[in-house]
C-alpha cells in the first residue's frame, strides 16, 4: 500500500472559489446592533414572564388584602410600591404586568381620574 507524500496532500486540497465581494455585502453594524438588543429585551420579557408566573400567588394575596383594606383608591407608583414590597421585584415593566395581573382577575380597576380603584369582594363576585 502506498503511502501519500505531503505534495499529494496539498494537491488533493478541494479549491473552493471565493465569491465575488461586490455581491455579498456584510450585515450593515447599525442592523447588527438591533437585533443584539431585539434579543436582550426578548430575553428580559422572558425573565419577566417566568418571576410573573412565580410571584402570580403573591399577587392574588395581595389583591385579597387589598380588599379586605380600607383603602379604596391609590395612584400607580402608590401601587407600584406595594406590588415591589409584596413579590421583592424592581422594575417597571415587571410591576406593570403585576399590576394587569390584579386588573385582570378583577382586584382593581383604572378610573377616568388616572387611579386605581380597588374593586369591592360583593362587586367582584357580581361581575363573575
Amino acid at each position: 500500500m502506498k503511502t501519500m507524500e505531503l505534495d499529494d496532500y496539498k494537491k488533493a486540497r478541494i479549491i473552493v472559489p471565493k465569491p465575488n465581494e461586490s455581491k455579498m455585502k456584510p450585515p450593515s453594524e447599525d442592523l447588527l446592533e438591533r437585533y443584539k438588543y431585539e434579543e436582550i429585551e426578548r430575553r428580559i420579557d422572558n425573565t419577566i414572564e417566568e418571576e410573573a408566573k412565580m410571584n402570580y400567588n403573591k399577587i392574588i394575596e395581595l389583591g385579597k388584602k387589598l380588599q379586605e383594606s380600607e383603602i379604596k383608591e391609590m395612584s400607580t407608583p402608590e401601587l407600584y410600591r406595594v406590588l415591589e414590597k409584596a413579590t421583592h421585584t424592581l422594575g417597571r415593566s415587571a410591576l406593570r404586568r403585576y399590576a394587569e395581573i390584579l386588573k385582570h382577575e378583577g382586584f382593581i380597576r383604572f378610573t377616568s381620574r388616572c387611579v386605581w380603584e380597588i374593586v369591592p369582594e360583593d362587586e367582584k363576585n357580581q361581575q363573575k
